[in-house]
């Protein structure tokens, strides 16, 4: 499955929003050098917990067996998490701090718009997926004013099937002052 929708590559017609210039353009297909991401029984039970999840399938292992699963299952919503490496992954996301695609917008503030997860597989502990982040699509206002960026992190098993598509939208803006 190739995932995601064709890059919008042409002038916009979206009422506000403007032609894009050439150089945020040229971003939309740029995609990430591949990152590994680790399904741990501590990262699906941590994020089951935070999000609330009281199933204890996503707890305890022998409720997992009794349920038909090999091991606990990975929560909806739960990827596993980005592999840390000291000086090559980013201090707070863990992600890579290189070889990501780069957006050439000069705007300071930043606005998470929203994330879509899609599950593909069942994920569960012990998994090892490999992500790349690819730019879907970039929208500017007529200004120039505010950029809107949707990326899709692009998870593949061992096997080289896709396990799940993460969708996020970005809106990044001029300062206030």
């Amino acid at each position: 499955m190739m995932g995601g929708e064709p890059a919008r590559r042409g002038p916009s017609s979206a009422a506000g929003e403007q032609t894009l210039p050439e150089d945020l353009r040229a971003c939309i297909g740029l995609t990430s050098l591949p990152w590994r991401y680790e399904v741990t029984a501590m990262g699906i039970r941590a994020f089951a917990r935070a999000a609330g999840y009281q199933d204890l399938v996503y707890y305890d292992e022998d409720a997992a067996h009794a349920r038909g699963f090999r091991t606990l299952p990975a929560p909806p919503g739960y990827l596993g998490t980005p592999v840390f490496i000291p000086g090559a992954s980013d201090e707070t996301f863990s992600e890579p701090s290189f070889g990501q695609p780069s957006i050439p917008h000069g705007l300071e503030r930043v606005l998470d718009l929203g994330t879509e997860t899609e599950h593909l597989l069942p994920l569960f502990a012990g998994d090892t997926l490999m992500g790349t982040t690819r730019i879907l699509d970039i929208r500017s206002d007529r200004e120039g004013a505010r950029v809107t960026v949707t990326r899709e992190l692009r998870l593949v098993d061992g096997t080289g099937w896709v396990a799940a598509l993460q969708r996020r939208v970005t809106r990044y803006s001029r300062s206030l002052s």
